[in-house]
């Protein structure tokens, strides 16, 4: 089986090896110190030995020989040095009186040469009651000494070289069994996040990965449930989506006909009818009739604009000049803005992504509702302007020098069917059908607080490339 880690980075990159490296640098250094100091150990208790031994040589040599130099029996003496020299591991043996001058030598016979490092040198003075009789220089062999410490350096490197071979063997083997794991549950999450959503994990076992099998296993039939219910939900919307449909047409050809044929046969009664043939309170009634019916007419219009956001979503692509939409608006409000002689100026808006006709009758609702409902005798003041919110973002005002909206009100007017003045011309859909356009191409929209006589100003945050509706 090809690993995922292999296929990804190589084996060197997978975590089965720096597992298994990091286990073997762990035991090399605890081996590498413990049999270190083993050996020290071992070293510094024979070079002890050593140091005893030649100590009790020293003292040996003296009393066996201080006889014969006191007595300068230099026969004796030399029998003496002879006998001596065939103590184990003594290599030489010389004896020198007070005059360094050499009395006795003798060195051990049919012994295979050892190197310089395997022989350890002696000097004592052979002494009887404090006084001297002369010295003796002799070599002791340390090569059986310094062959114990190799054994014990080898015997501890075999030792750890078969630690570490059973470490790897025993790390790779859990390694294996681990990651092999970790990569099914790794494929079959790939597989999963490519939309194979009836993937299964294969977590067999009470470990830790088993309970992670058992918990992606458990997400994906999460999963697998939601998107049922989301497809049913589709299904619904679509459906939802056809009923608006229907409704639009059904406001924009059926419901407005009767309504036309309503206000024109009652203008035409109203028109027609002699000056005595109706009272004063029938021409009022049927004038509440014809002013009713085209209140009810321009509530399905705006309705039908409002249902039909949905629609005629946000242009994915296409770049809007936002002064461009904004002058399109007063072209359409050019006869109501010339009957109050009102005053826009429309300064430098940016560019961005988004749909052109509908940010265009987010214009003409804003400027038309702040020209509507201006102060009496008071010239109307428009002012479009932007400020800059962050890198990515624009804030657009449309400020008025009406009389405001209490701060009580403020949250409420981009409800549907809300409205400041019941008795007014209004329809209460205009600022909803700004909400839902601005929330369209990725922003929102609010009222900046200000007094309640220093006008409104209606600010729309909105990203610098709107995200598709």
């Amino acid at each position: 089986m090809t690993a995922l880690a292999e296929t990804a980075g190589g084996w060197r990159h997978s975590l089965r090896f720096r597992l298994i490296v990091a286990s073997i640098v762990v035991e090399v250094v605890m081996l590498a110190v413990m049999i270190g100091n083993n050996i020290r150990q071992a070293g510094a208790a024979l070079d002890q030995v050593t140091a005893t031994r030649l100590s009790e040589i020293s003292e040996t040599f003296s009393i066996a020989l201080a006889p014969a130099l006191a007595a300068r029996d230099y026969a004796s003496l030399d029998s003496l040095v002879q006998r001596l020299v065939s103590l184990p591991d003594l290599t030489y043996l010389q004896v020198y009186d007070p005059q360094a001058k050499l009395l006795a030598r003798a060195e051990q016979a049919g012994t295979t040469p050892l190197d310089a490092a395997d022989i350890q040198h002696g000097t004592s003075p052979v002494e009887i009651f404090g006084q001297s009789y002369g010295t003796i220089n002799y070599g002791l062999s340390v090569a059986q000494v310094r062959q114990v410490k190799k054994d014990l350096l080898f015997q501890g490197l075999a030792i750890a070289l078969i630690e570490v071979t059973l470490t790897v063997a025993a790390l790779s083997s859990i390694a294996i069994l681990l990651t092999r794991r970790l990569e099914n549950l790794t494929h079959a999450s790939r597989r999963f996040a490519a939309g194979d959503f009836t993937t299964f994990a294969d977590g067999g076992g009470t470990d830790e990965v088993a309970t992670l099998a058992t918990a992606f296993n458990a997400m994906g039939a999460a999963v697998r449930r939601q998107i049922r219910q989301l497809e049913d939900n589709a299904d619904r919307l679509g459906r939802s989506s056809d009923e608006w449909k229907r409704l639009a047409e059904i406001t924009a050809h059926h419901l407005q006909e009767p309504i036309r044929q309503l206000v024109s046969f009652s203008q035409l009664a109203l028109r027609g009818a002699d000056q005595d043939s109706l009272s004063p309170q029938s021409r009022q009634n049927l004038a509440c009739v014809i002013d009713g019916a085209v209140r009810l007419k321009r509530l399905l219009r705006d309705l039908q604009t409002y249902v039909a956001i949905d629609l005629d979503p946000v242009a994915s692509g296409a770049r809007v000049d936002l002064r461009q939409c904004a002058q399109a608006a007063l072209d359409r409000l050019q006869e109501r803005l010339a009957a109050c002689h009102a005053q826009v100026r429309v300064e430098p808006l940016p560019m961005l992504v988004g749909n052109g006709d509908q940010l265009t009758m987010v214009f003409t609702h804003l400027i038309g509702n702040a020209v509507e409902h201006g102060k009496p005798d008071t010239v109307p003041s428009v002012v479009v302007s932007t400020r800059q919110d962050g890198a990515d973002h624009v804030t657009v005002l449309v400020s008025d020098n009406g009389p405001g909206i209490p701060p009580a009100f403020q949250q409420r007017m981009f409800l549907l069917f809300e409205r400041l003045d019941t008795q007014g011309p209004g329809t209460g859909i205009g600022l909803a059908l700004v909400r839902r356009v601005v929330e369209a191409h990725g922003g929102r929209v609010w009222i900046e607080p200000a007094p309640s006589d220093q006008g409104t100003t209606i600010a729309m945050r909105l990203p610098l490339v709107s995200r598709p509706g």
